[in-house]
């Protein structure tokens, strides 16, 4: 297949290319940072938003298509390493990146083109970011999907509070304050991936998108090819505790979520308790009233709700505790600010969410 690149090089953070396909051409965007598993940088935001608006504009594209060039990851999130270098400096300066994602994640999730996100291995925060707000999200037989950031004591951004809200019978408010890893089978059953493809059938998969004339009916002509490559998902892992997250994750706050696993006193109900115990006090807090709040909003609310949550955050003391105790020095004991849910008091987490700025 003829691939035409765009003045870049196999060096670039991201791979744009153009293939013809048939009356026009497909747009491809190649995440191409395997070393840190694509974790996502400031000017690779930039880079993609300024290549999505572009193609938007451009007549003869008719579909854009996302992936990565790393064997392990489609992307891990956003560059953590990188913020937490910010902060010893002037975290300031890092603040624009999260306009910037988050006006990306917009644009993704109102783009005027189908976009097709084709994720392998771990897609995790701003990886989702980069893929579930699209129209069609594609997954391979590896996937380990996750919005983790209450162990570094963030909160599910990103657009999560939208996407993660709407996931069904309170599974989003599970993962959101679990940080847990499901695979493709659980994403498919709580909707956050529409299909399983076998990573091998990937290429195929472009190649008969690119015969198909995608101006004519795009959205059902795409359903159609990819189901033609999908196998059949019915091995939910979340399914069989489905009634236990339905009943414990739609408690009214964090406190109660823990009470009722407590209550109900299941090996896996427990598990769960012991893991958010590892978290952050006020990350959970700031996660379920932002998961709440984001069942009753549209992604730009949510968007702009996350904007103003994240400038507050990265001045606190928890996110560098977080990363420093994950990534910098990897001793997995982090020493949260304040230490207990009773200790996050009610008025911070209330002026947290007053909305001082827009997207």
């Amino acid at each position: 297949m003829l691939i035409l690149a765009m003045q870049q090089t196999t060096e670039s953070l991201v791979i744009f290319t153009e293939i013809p396909a048939n009356n026009g051409l497909l747009g491809i965007i190649t995440l191409n940072r395997p070393h840190a598993l694509n974790a996502i940088s400031v000017q690779m935001v930039l880079d993609i938003s300024d290549q999505l608006y572009a193609w938007a504009k451009h007549p003869d594209i008719n579909a854009v298509i996302i992936q990565s060039s790393s064997e392990r990851a489609f992307s891990a999130g956003g560059d953590l390493r990188q913020m937490y270098a910010a902060s010893s400096v002037d975290i300031t300066q890092y603040a624009p990146f999260f306009r910037h994602e988050y006006k990306l994640n917009q644009l993704i999730h109102n783009y005027p083109k189908p976009y097709i996100a084709l994720l392998d291995g771990i897609a995790m925060g701003g990886g989702l970011g980069l893929s579930v707000h699209g129209s069609h999200v594609v997954a391979a037989e590896n996937l380990k999907l996750a919005m983790p950031e209450v162990g570094i004591g963030l909160y599910p951004d990103v657009g999560a509070s939208f996407f993660l809200a709407n996931c069904p019978n309170f599974t989003g408010m599970y993962l959101g304050l679990t940080g847990s890893i499901i695979n493709v089978h659980d994403a498919i059953y709580i909707g956050l991936v529409n299909n399983l493809v076998p990573k091998n059938n990937f290429p195929a998969l472009i190649n008969k998108l690119s015969q198909q004339d995608l101006r004519i009916n795009p959205i059902a002509s795409i359903n159609k090819i990819i189901a033609e490559f999908s196998l059949p998902s019915t091995n939910s892992q979340l399914a069989t505790h489905i009634d236990i997250i339905k009943s414990c994750f739609s408690q009214p706050d964090v406190k109660q979520i823990i009470n009722a696993l407590n209550t109900n006193a299941s090996t896996w109900a427990l598990a769960q308790v012991a893991i958010m115990q590892t978290k952050s006090p006020t990350s959970l807090k700031v996660t379920h009233k932002a998961i709440t709040l984001g069942a009753k909003q549209d992604i730009t609310t949510s968007l702009e709700m996350e904007l103003n949550l994240s400038l507050q955050l990265i001045q606190r003391h928890d996110i560098y505790e977080g990363i420093r105790a994950t990534l910098i020095d990897k001793t997995h004991d982090p020493k949260w600010q304040p230490a207990t849910l009773d200790a996050v008091p009610h008025s911070l987490i209330a002026e947290m969410f007053e909305i001082k700025c827009k997207l």
